[in-house]
């Protein structure tokens, strides 16, 4: 079995180029690691889920070439172009079932299609996807998750570039991560249904017990978008609205990072978020930013076109006639 590709050395055990700087700006690695956690929780960056309800960062940044993220930047948007086509061709002409290439009934399994959304036309099905990309032995970067359900985690990633950065004495980055910020707002903007040209958008959580609520609250003032939970919403004269500070908005478009992502339960009744959004997404007349139904792209089921699911990394997406079979 090969070795695991290390980021920072070489096969003889010296910093590769673009790494020396780095390494030698980090100093102790124990003390630098102990002050990233103190800017951090200084920052009141929390994220429930992890011990102690505060977000771990390594001291040790990844750093990738101007050769590879060209690489990588035209890859992750041929992919995203992809999966996009894949899941409006699922809920639309089915094409690909016709060619072969996969079987309806498998992909119609997975806990993630909704059939709600048979003949549905959003204007987007995936606005943004959180590819986790893995580094394997020979050096090259391929992906192993598309998440295209909720994509989560671009706010923590701003905090930690900012918190590095003013830490490590070395050449700054050549990318200015907070521009995310705007890109999003442009890809939750473009999602609005046809004619709506001044999107009223909301982000819908949990609330304060989400284990991500300082990003929410984070994406709420940087996209100037209020959030929302479940209790606020309703719907009146065919259209969904919420309850923002005492008064009715109408809504336009709901950028989902509600934690419970499903919209059908296994028997097919609609859950709670379902209730909300199904049926005025599949109407046209709200976007749901990623659009419901779009984890058929991201079952690793209906990717290898299985019938049974063993391995571990594959148990948490299985289709609903895997988990029938276990």
């Amino acid at each position: 079995m090969s070795a695991p590709y290390d980021e920072a050395y070489d096969e003889r055990g010296e910093p590769r180029p673009h790494y020396a700087d780095v390494l030698a700006a980090l100093g102790d690695p124990a003390a630098t690691a102990a002050e990233v956690k103190r800017r951090l929780t200084a920052r009141g960056v929390t994220f429930a889920a992890a011990p102690g309800g505060m977000f771990a960062l390594d001291p040790v940044p990844r750093i990738v070439t101007e050769a590879e993220w060209s690489e990588l930047q035209a890859g992750i948007g041929q992919r995203l172009l992809a999966l996009e086509a894949f899941v409006a061709d699922v809920y639309g002409e089915g094409r690909v079932f016709d060619a072969g290439v996969l079987d309806r009934a498998d992909v119609e399994a997975s806990a993630h299609y909704e059939p709600a959304m048979r003949g549905a036309s959003p204007a987007r099905w995936i606005s943004f996807a959180g590819l986790d990309v893995a580094r394997c032995e020979d050096g090259r970067f391929r992906v192993i998750e598309d998440n295209a359900r909720m994509a989560a985690g671009l706010a923590y990633t701003v905090a930690a570039r900012e918190t590095l950065i003013d830490l490590i004495e070395a050449e700054p980055p050549q990318r200015d991560l907070s521009l995310s910020y705007g890109e999003l707002a442009l890809a939750i903007q473009d999602a609005a249904p046809a004619g709506v040209t001044e999107p009223r958008v909301v982000i819908l959580s949990e609330g304060p017990s989400a284990a991500g609520w300082w990003e929410h609250e984070r994406l709420a003032r940087e996209l100037c978008a209020p959030l929302v939970t479940l209790d606020d919403l309703e719907h009146r004269d065919g259209r969904l609205v919420a309850w923002i500070d005492g008064r009715v908005r109408a809504v336009d478009v709901v950028y989902m990072r509600a934690e419970e992502d499903r919209f059908t339960d296994p028997d097919g009744s609609p859950t709670r978020i379902g209730e909300a959004l199904l049926e005025p997404s599949a109407a046209g007349r709200v976007a749901v930013v990623n659009a419901p139904g779009v984890g058929v792209a991201d079952d690793k089921c209906t990717a290898t076109s299985t019938s049974s699911c063993s391995s571990t990394s594959t148990r948490n997406r299985c289709c609903r006639r895997c988990r029938r079979a276990r």
